[in-house]
């Protein structure tokens, strides 16, 4: 299945809070078990009237898979090219092992 593409403009939206999650790989365990917590823990945004989005720097393709995979009920937004990274000075340039995002 190929998913949905879509712009999504925060800017535009009539949701008076964001909460923004940057995920810089979806897969490490680590960031699924963040995940995981706001998936299960949703309603507390929801009780805020708060947007929640995840921006990951994976593809929109990986991002999709992995929503569907692990049942997440908000969106995972794809920053490939770290544009938005970069605006919220969150990259992660240098990880273990010495590789290089």
């Amino acid at each position: 299945m190929i998913p949905k593409r879509i712009k999504y403009p925060l800017t535009a939206s009539e949701v008076k809070r964001w909460c923004c999650f940057f995920s810089h790989l979806t897969s490490p365990s680590t960031c699924t078990r963040e995940l995981y917590e706001v998936r299960d823990n949703f309603q507390f945004y929801k009780q805020l009237d708060t947007e929640v989005v995840v921006i990951s720097v994976d593809s929109f393709y990986t991002n999709a898979k992995f929503k569907e995979m692990n049942g997440l009920n908000f969106p995972i937004l794809s920053d490939f090219n770290k544009d938005v990274s970069k605006a919220y000075d969150s990259p992660i340039e240098d990880f273990a092992f010495d590789y290089h995002g």
